[in-house]
């Protein structure tokens, strides 16, 4: 990497602006990650580029992610026009069922993809009742849910 710029931190990751060898932009996320996370977020981001312009994922390691630059672009109607249509875009696209192969995170708490056949269930179970109970919530709030 030729130079990078600081651009700050996030969840106690560092978070740059780099200029490889040949000349491109990059973003680069560096720092100690709960173990997989990089590659999980790597993964999601091949899979959505399946389907919708996502940043490319230059490289991914236990340390760090290496994404291509995306450049700033002011709001406007016609950027929300694109966002929506790659947004319905991603959703006709489908898949056979919710969740994905590998396991994601939430900053750095783990997250469980395992696939499930409904929303409602894959949502409840893998999304807010794990959540809840690291709220350390009452019981009988977290049935209530």
């Amino acid at each position: 990497m030729r130079s990078t710029d600081d651009l700050g931190s996030s969840h106690g990751r560092w978070l740059r602006r780099g200029v490889l060898d040949d000349g491109r932009q990059v973003f680069v996320k560096t720092g100690s990650a709960a173990s997989g996370l990089f590659a999980s977020e790597a993964a999601g981001l091949r899979w959505l580029g399946e389907v919708i312009a996502v940043p490319e994922v230059v490289e991914a390691g236990p340390d760090r992610l290496v994404l291509s630059w995306v450049p700033e672009e002011a709001p406007s109607p016609a950027a929300a026009v694109r966002f929506g249509a790659d947004l319905a875009r991603l959703h006709r696209a489908g898949a056979p069922e919710f969740g994905a192969p590998w396991p994601g995170f939430i900053a750095d708490l783990p997250m469980d993809n395992s696939p499930a056949a409904d929303w409602p269930g894959f949502y409840a179970t893998r999304r807010v009742l794990p959540f809840l109970r690291r709220a350390r919530l009452p019981a009988r709030d977290v049935a209530l849910v």
